[in-house]
Formats: structure tokens, C-alpha cells, sequence
């Protein structure tokens, strides 16, 4: 299981380097197409790891994947972490979760 944290941008974080029509984790699941990939992260920002919490609120994490089971296996690995996460659905859907980070940026 390998989970991709990463996202595309240029080099001063004002766009991707990825066209439309794919993205990061896709790209990983291309060049290694036995391995089981996930996209998670994306959304957060480092200086959000060290206070997860906003009052009451907890930050998101959207969890993407072809692969049914490795998101449940992510799922349960992170359960006690401070994050509130959500099931986000395909491996597809990680181009629109990439690219809405530079709105929270």
C-alpha cells in the first residue's frame, strides 16, 4: 500500500505541472500498477500537523482510491490520529482534491 501525499505544483506554488486529466496519485498508480495507492494529505498543510484542531473542529483528509480494502486499511491505521477523514471516492477524484489546495494556501 503506498499513500501519496504529494501534489504537483510549480515551482511557486501558483499552479500544477500535471494537466487536467490526471494527477499525482494517478501518476504514481501508472508507474506502478501493482502497487495498491492511495491519495490522502493532499488537502492538509504542513503547518496544520501541528494543530490539527481549530476549537471544536478537526482539519479533513480526503482518502482516495480504485482500492476498496486499502482505503478501509488506511482508515483503521489513522483512527486515533486528530484528523476527521473522508472517504473521497476514486483515485480520479485526487485531481480536484490536488488542485483545491491552492485555495486554502
Amino acid at each position: 500500500m503506498y499513500v501519496d501525499i504529494s501534489n504537483p505544483f510549480n515551482d511557486t506554488y501558483t499552479d500544477f505541472i500535471l494537466p487536467w486529466d490526471t494527477s499525482g496519485a494517478e501518476q504514481v498508480q501508472h508507474r506502478s500498477p501493482k502497487t495498491r495507492v492511495l491519495g490522502a494529505f493532499k488537502n492538509v498543510w504542513w503547518e496544520v500537523f501541528d494543530a490539527p484542531s481549530f476549537g471544536d473542529t478537526v482539519s479533513d483528509v480526503f482518502v482516495v482510491s480504485d482500492d476498496i480494502q486499502a482505503k478501509a486499511k488506511l482508515m483503521e491505521l489513522v483512527q486515533q490520529t486528530p484528523f476527521r477523514y473522508i472517504d473521497a471516492g476514486e483515485l480520479k477524484n485526487a485531481r480536484t482534491i490536488e488542485r483545491m489546495t491552492l485555495l486554502s494556501g
